[in-house]
């Protein structure tokens, strides 16, 4: 939960006060109007492996203060618990469990999924998310215990974290309201440089950048490499101080000791993660998320020879090795081939009956698009794809909720009356794109995908 200082007083002022009951459960209570909220945020233990008595007198304990703080809230709230239970309930609970768990669920039961179940059934709780259909990859996300990274999801999202959604549509409100006193006098360009800004910048600040997200670093390095590592490196420098002293063949054997447990712990690492990254791969394909698991082997497979570091040849075949002359060939290429020359013949125009279109259909087609309209086109736009110049992705207009929407509608109301259009709406990024045969020298054999800005695919 996120409040701005505003918000936050008036929140106190309210009567409403939260309190962290222990590490894994805080409560928060809202004075809303009809009725009271009490909201619980908890993270359950992980579930007890092979029976071992702390894990369960662990969850033991979680649920009994779990209850407790059920017990303290108010008879007249609507109490909501949230939260990550490490638990599946499991479809078998469908027909045993009616009114608490929904058709919906998925996997078999583990014991976390029976102690929630059991505690749902006593405490006349329903678990949700198991009443609504979803796809079996959006029912689950998990973070690796050994690389500590989220899988099926590849960075930080709305859903995962309420508090990051509401930071970022309050941040966008505040910042529209600063630019609108000077929006008179801007034109339709700049206002919407001032909302792609606005977007992309605190939308990297609150979701991250997916981009190069694995550069730079090996995916199976951990920390307890890198501490035993720092450790062979340290017994190196001391053998290198002591060389041709009494105590050389101490610090020597030292640091070959701790050689050959790196070499040792690295190729051990390299082994588990690889059936790691197998496991991941077949679990995507059993709940058929075949996009994951191909990102993961386009990840593993690595991008291969940089298509920029590919020379091409000029028309009469010579080849380029100028950046600037390849950059100019692939320019004259597109050009000459989204750019063709045609012949109108008015003969075969004159042919062409005019479409008939009422009155009431015409003045509609005319009429600018309302924000009800606005907010449809955005939640059909599809996530995951490569945004344009604007490198604003469709993810975050969707975030931002009713703020994003109203903001583009006023830019969109105004193209529509001044008839000025946007002028990166009218421009597009080319990526090139390797047929997989032929010479990979010759343009021919490439073709050509247009990455439009995802605002102007709202307009049209």
């Amino acid at each position: 939960m996120c409040l701005d200082p505003e918000a936050t007083t008036a929140w106190k002022n309210s009567g409403s006060h939260w309190e962290a009951v222990s590490p894994r459960i805080v409560t928060a209570r809202i004075e809303c109007q009809p009725v009271p909220t009490t909201i619980i945020a908890v993270y359950t233990p992980i579930n007890p492996s092979n029976g071992l008595k702390n894990d369960i007198e662990t969850c033991d304990e979680f649920y009994k203060t779990l209850r407790a703080t059920i017990d303290k809230a108010h008879n007249s709230d609507i109490i909501m618990i949230m939260g990550d239970f490490n638990a599946c309930v499991g479809v078998e609970q469908v027909n045993t469990t009616e009114g608490t768990v929904g058709n919906h669920a998925i996997d078999k039961q583990n014991q976390n999924g029976r102690r929630l179940v059991d505690f749902c059934l006593f405490n006349s709780f329903i678990i949700t998310n198991t009443f609504f259909p979803h796809k079996a990859v959006h029912q689950g996300t998990w973070m690796h215990p050994k690389t500590k990274q989220w899988h099926m999801r590849r960075f930080r999202r709305s859903e995962d974290s309420p508090g990051l959604l509401s930071a970022f549509q309050i941040e966008l409100a505040n910042e529209r309201k600063d630019i609108r006193r000077d929006n008179k006098t801007l034109s339709v360009n700049e206002k919407f440089t001032n909302f792609v800004n606005s977007v992309r910048e605190r939308g990297r600040h609150y979701f991250g950048n997916d981009k190069n997200i694995h550069q730079g670093r090996k995916e199976w390095f951990t920390p307890e490499l890198k501490e035993i590592i720092d450790k062979k490196a340290k017994a190196y420098v001391d053998w290198q101080l002591h060389r041709s002293t009494s105590n050389e063949n101490k610090y020597r054997n030292r640091y070959r000791t701790l050689a050959k447990i790196v070499q040792n712990k690295v190729y051990a690492r390299q082994h588990e993660y690889w059936e790691e990254l197998s496991i991941d791969i077949e679990n995507a394909v059993k709940v058929h998320d075949p996009t994951t698991a191909f990102q993961i082997i386009r990840r593993l497979r690595g991008n291969g020879q940089s298509r920029n570091r590919i020379p091409v040849q000029d028309k009469n075949g010579l080849t380029l090795t100028n950046s600037k002359d390849q950059l100019n060939r692939w320019k004259e290429y597109f050009d000459e081939m989204l750019n063709v020359d045609t012949t109108i013949n008015e003969q075969v125009l004159l042919q062409i009956p005019n479409p008939t279109v009422d009155d009431e259909e015409l003045s509609r087609q005319n009429a600018v698009s309302t924000l009800e309209e606005v907010v449809k086109a955005i939640e059909q736009i599809k996530n995951k794809k490569t945004p344009g110049k604007d490198d604003t992705p469709a993810e975050h207009l969707k975030v931002g909720g009713h703020y994003i929407a109203e903001w583009l509608h006023e830019i969109i109301h105004d193209v529509w009356e001044q008839e000025v259009m946007v002028k990166e709406w009218t421009e597009a990024i080319i990526i090139r794109l390797y047929k997989n045969k032929g010479d990979k020298r010759i343009c021919g054999n490439y073709q050509g995908i247009s990455l439009l800005d995802v605002a102007g695919k709202i307009f049209t």
